[in-house]
């Protein structure tokens, strides 16, 4: 499993990039997992299924996401500890009964801020659920999520690679924070893919991913049937 941390001027995004897949399991039925760490003030977590951490999701830190993991389908219970000062640990998410089912992709951001109303801290979160079908032949799937606690005006966001985007029209409209858009995920041709953001209404960009061609950690590719997945954080933090 890849994590993977990226950081930029001025505005900030984790970019998670995976390949997507057509197998099936018949007797075997199995989904997808990915976790992403949005939570500026949080410490450094431990996610867990069943009570055991789940391979490679120890000790992910702020802006930190994982790949896709493969789970069988089925109901968990996942929890989330954090690390505490002398290496403690402190669960401060708790989602007993999740039922993920066969051949989806389930995406989980810690979004917002620690809450320390109660007697122990608690996170928050959101889930993301999309159908695990691998995008169409050279095609990509793109998917943006606004998680910022820096903003928390309404952002519009454009796909298009043309350097100026002033004659463009946005490919999502009003994107809302920490909101699930119904026009997203995203599906274009493969290729090289830009992500900018403005302010709803505008044509001033905020953050500018540049040109990029989409590829995988370790020298991986896969130029058609893959999804990328974009989450704005704070910035500095």
């Amino acid at each position: 499993m890849n994590i993977i941390r990226t950081s930029v001027i001025a505005a900030a995004a984790i970019t998670i990039v995976g390949c997507g897949s057509d197998s099936d399991h018949p007797s075997n039925p199995t989904t997808q997992l990915r976790v992403t760490h949005a939570i500026p003030d949080a410490p450094k977590v431990d996610v867990k299924a069943n009570g055991a951490i789940v391979s490679g999701l120890a000790g992910v830190d702020y802006r930190q996401g994982s790949g896709l993991i493969t789970l069988d389908a089925g109901t968990y219970d996942f929890s989330v500890d954090a690390i505490t000062a002398g290496d403690g640990r402190l669960e401060v998410l708790s989602l007993p009964g999740v039922s993920l089912a066969p051949d989806m992709q389930y995406d989980v951001i810690a979004i917002e801020t620690v809450d320390t109303s109660g007697a122990s801290p608690t996170i928050n979160y959101q889930l993301l659920s999309r159908s695990g079908t691998a995008p169409g032949s050279n095609e990509i799937r793109v998917d943006v999520y606004h998680a910022s606690n820096a903003v928390t005006d309404n952002v519009d966001i454009y796909l298009t690679t043309a350097s100026d985007i002033t004659s463009e029209d946005p490919d999502i409209s009003g994107l809302g924070q920490f909101v699930d858009a119904p026009g997203l995920p995203a599906t274009l041709p493969a290729g090289d893919v830009r992500i900018r953001v403005t302010p709803a209404g505008t044509k001033t960009v905020a953050f500018d991913s540049g040109v990029t061609p989409l590829s995988l950690p370790g020298g991986q590719t896969c130029s058609s049937r893959q999804s990328i997945t974009q989450v704005a954080v704070p910035y500095p933090y």
